[in-house]
């Protein structure tokens, strides 16, 4: 039931602002569920910024409850041999570098396109040839939406 995101006490707007701010620019974001079934928000900085590339790169995850304030998210960092979460890491942040914007002005379209929405999930992807984000957003219309969204 997605009418749990909206327990939230911060949008993933607001997660992007306080992940960046001290551990870097986000490539991935989404609230799911914890394994207690409690709402967590994990959004995945890369320490060395997006201009880096993956093999000198630093992955991350800070995940939290964020119906909680303030949203006290916990810092892992992915290493060898965590091959599973360095290989998606590296995809996506590969896939970053060449949509022509970033995670956060993708998160930033789709609410502007649907401002009563959530944005509960925001992950670098492809069309056909062309990089770019999928954005899904739960609306008040009790619907999950998907943007494309390309700069």
């Amino acid at each position: 039931d997605l009418a749990v995101l909206f327990t939230s006490k911060i949008t993933m707007l607001q997660g992007f602002d306080q992940a960046e701010q001290k551990y870097g620019t986000a490539i991935e974001a989404k609230f799911e569920l914890d394994d207690q079934k409690k709402l967590s928000l994990s959004v995945y900085p890369v320490g060395g910024g997006i201009d880096t590339d993956a093999e000198r790169n630093k992955f991350q995850e800070l995940a939290g409850d964020p119906t909680v304030a303030p949203w006290a998210p916990t810092l892992t960092e992915f290493k060898v041999p965590d091959q599973e979460h360095l290989t998606r890491a590296a995809r996506d942040l590969t896939l970053v570098q060449t949509a022509g914007m970033t995670l956060k002005a993708a998160v930033q379209k789709a609410q502007a396109a649907l401002p009563d929405g959530f944005v509960y999930w925001a992950i670098p992807t492809r069309r056909d040839t062309r990089a770019g984000y999928g954005v899904y957003v739960y609306g008040k219309d009790k619907k999950s939406h998907y943007f494309f969204i390309t700069g």
